[in-house]
This record gives structure tokens, C-alpha cells and sequence, in this order.
């Protein structure tokens, strides 16, 4: 689903179809070194300290908190008037 990945073969050393395919110049100047922060569609750097749960879930789940938190105070003012 989804993401799609390749298992590569160790057996040899580097599988010459996965990483080791591009050359090291290749690598550095097309965006190579975001390859290690990204895993199945996550940025590690951002995923597991976020508690493993997507960016755009967090930044979901922080709207409808504030919002309820909006309709709590607004609750609450309206009837102390």
C-alpha cells in the first residue's frame, strides 16, 4: 500500500542495484543524503520524535484542539454574561 520499497542483497557487499548504483558525485548533488532521513515515507528526524505519528496528523490533531479549546472559552464566557 502505498509506499514501495526494494530489499537489496547483502550477500555480496553493496547491491549494485540499490545504493551503490549511483555514483558518489550523483549522490551528493541529487539530494542522496535525504535518502538516509527518509524511510517508507517518513522523515525519521521528524517522525519518531513527533511520537511516530505523521506531521500532517499532529498538525490536524493541534487544529481540532484549538478549535475545541475556541468553543470551550467562548462556552464558558457566554455564561458569565
Amino acid at each position: 500500500m502505498g509506499s514501495s520499497y526494494k530489499a537489496c542483497d547483502i550477500t555480496d557487499g553493496e547491491d549494485s542495484s540499490c545504493s551503490d548504483s549511483i555514483s558518489d558525485l550523483s549522490f551528493i548533488f541529487q539530494n542522496g543524503g535525504n535518502w538516509h532521513v527518509h524511510y517508507f515515507g517518513h522523515n525519521i528526524g521528524s517522525y519518531g520524535p513527533n511520537s511516530c505519528v505523521d506531521s500532517a496528523a499532529t498538525s490536524s490533531l493541534n487544529i481540532a484542539l484549538f478549535g475545541f479549546s475556541l468553543l470551550t472559552l467562548y462556552f464558558i464566557r457566554s455564561k458569565k454574561l
